[in-house]
């Protein structure tokens, strides 16, 4: 396999599989790391901000972690389309997005009702 053709697949894939693929990859990638009292993370993220640059309420990127289905919380994978469901994970303190209503948290792994 090239890598032209794992680009074109995780171009094609649903955001159910391509978040199932990339968290079982970034959380074990040596980026991702702990040492000297910090700890490091690669994880999917959801960036956006206002299209409105000029606006008083404009607080630049916001960044939400992509939270993938919690495990055993459905019976197979859920193909929910795209990424517009949103939870407060109260172990972290941070607020995700998924494709699911009962995702699992990226961060710490905690269950994270979504709307």
């Amino acid at each position: 396999m090239t890598k032209a053709n794992i680009v074109t697949y995780l171009r094609r894939c649903s955001g159910a599989e391509l978040i199932e693929i990339l968290g079982a990859v970034l959380p074990i990638r040596p980026e991702a790391r702990s040492g000297n009292g910090i700890q490091d993370l690669l994880v999917l993220c959801n960036a956006y901000r206002l299209e409105d640059r000029s606006s008083p309420y404009d607080d630049g990127w916001m960044f939400e972690p992509v939270a993938d289905q919690y495990p055993g919380a459905y019976e197979g994978r859920e193909s929910g389309e795209p990424f517009l469901q949103a939870g407060f994970c109260a172990a972290c303190e941070v607020e995700v997005v998924s494709h699911v209503k009962r995702a699992q948290c990226p961060l710490c792994g905690s269950k994270v009702g979504c709307t």
